[in-house]
């Protein structure tokens, strides 16, 4: 979403298109994009979609699940088994904390969504790729 917007490229109407049954994914794009984190990517098209709504109201706006499933299992779809905790798929997963407010329980899906709208690095206490959890001082 950052990448299309950055370009001047449009929005694209996901919401619509998943509904006409096309095959989308989420991604990021560092050419045009602001950064690599697919997290952030997720709420930003929450936030697109809400944009082309007001100006087109034929084109209905991304609910935060949809969004998410667009950046896990959607994009995962491209690569092969990976993407969701299926049987079989790899274990790609971040570790994240410090989203909630003290006296303010939340939930795991609002924690997520919170994360994806106002966390960053800080929030992140573990990376696992391929079910290999990654050293976050040397990048292993």
């Amino acid at each position: 979403p950052d990448a299309t917007i950055n370009i001047t490229a449009g929005i694209m109407p996901a919401a619509r298109l998943a509904e006409e049954g096309l095959s989308i994914a989420l991604g990021t794009d560092v050419g045009g994009g602001h950064g690599m984190g697919i997290y952030r990517q997720a709420a930003r098209a929450v936030q697109a979609s809400k944009v082309k709504e007001f100006y087109e109201p034929e084109n209905r706006r991304l609910t935060f699940p949809e969004a998410f499933y667009l950046a896990t299992a959607g994009g995962g779809r491209c690569f092969g088994p990976v993407g969701t905790f299926k049987e079989g798929s790899r274990f790609d997963a971040l570790v994240i904390q410090g989203v909630e407010d003290p006296g303010f329980p939340m939930a795991p899906a609002e924690r997520l969504e919170r994360f994806c709208y106002i966390g960053d690095d800080r929030n992140i206490t573990a990376r696992y790729i391929d079910g290999a959890k990654l050293n976050l001082f040397d990048g292993k």
